[in-house]
């Protein structure tokens, strides 16, 4: 090899690690940076309990247990709901049913048995349905089964985001997903007593 090419291909390795350096250094910023960022530490205090925002979930300790939420309890005080939904999630039994036909049937599965998980350990027994024949083998369960004994809190894709009383049985309407999960929010932390209507 003559002594120029040599020169030449050890400025040409010299470059690529440099720029190898610095791609490395920008990632490692980056995440660093995100990692910083979304460790948030935002805090909102909410009717004496502290709501933390972490990574992925707005968190809080409520008598011992550690809950996580999507959002924080003023983000959704504003979903309209009627009196006497909170004394209602308060029963020793309640089904939970839902549209398996809807645009938002995955979230509306999901939002059943996480709520089914939290009611439980709180002293409800939840129960699982759906709306209509659907291909899970659920029972149907509508709010014609609903009495003051076995209330039923039904999920329906709507035009419009409330939480409902009609008799015994909770009616929530959504016009999206994150709706959804803001209704989910504001039904746990009603069951958990740290938010009314």
């Amino acid at each position: 090899m003559h002594p120029n090419e040599e020169i030449e291909e050890k400025r040409r390795q010299r470059r690529i690690r440099i720029v190898s350096l610095f791609i490395i250094g920008l990632m490692v910023l980056s995440v660093g940076g995100y990692y910083a960022g979304s460790s948030g530490g935002t805090t909102q205090r909410y009717n004496g309990v502290k709501f933390t925002a972490g990574s992925n979930a707005v968190l809080a300790t409520i008598e011992g247990v550690r809950y996580g939420f999507n959002y924080f309890p003023s983000q959704v005080e504003d979903v309209n709901t009627d009196a006497g939904v909170a004394a209602l999630l308060q029963s020793p039994f309640l089904y939970i049913t839902y549209d398996a036909d809807s645009n938002y049937s995955d979230a509306m599965a999901q939002i059943q048995y996480y709520l089914g998980d939290v009611y439980n350990s709180r002293g409800t027994y939840p129960a699982f349905g759906a709306l209509a024949n659907n291909s899970y083998q659920l029972p149907i369960v509508t709010c014609e089964n609903a009495t003051a004994a076995e209330p039923v809190l039904a999920f329906r894709e709507s035009n419009e985001t409330s939480i409902a009383l009609q008799d015994t049985c909770i009616v929530v309407t959504a016009e999206s997903q994150d709706d959804l999960f803001r209704i989910q929010d504001k039904l746990v932390l009603m069951r958990l007593g740290v938010m009314s209507e």
